[in-house]
């Protein structure tokens, strides 16, 4: 763990060009380094699961529950 505290710039240029890291203690792996996705095309937020989630798939309903003239 020292060595790699004192090589961090090294490492992550590894995993930038596409190496995998593993951090080990006395012989054990203990962390990996992975290189993260690109937050451009991760949507987060409020509205970011809109139309990807179904509560009723049951009912055929993409959203909301079941009106009254709807009800089995």
């Amino acid at each position: 763990m020292k060595e790699a505290i004192s090589k961090v710039s090294k490492l992550i240029e590894a995993v930038r060009s596409g190496e995998e890291v593993f951090l080990t203690n006395r012989g054990k792996r203990v962390a990996q380094l992975i290189p993260v996705a690109n937050r451009g095309s991760i949507k987060t937020g409020r509205g970011c699961l809109k139309g990807k989630i179904n509560f009723y798939p049951e009912l055929g309903l993409r959203r909301g529950r079941p009106s009254d003239s709807e009800a089995v």
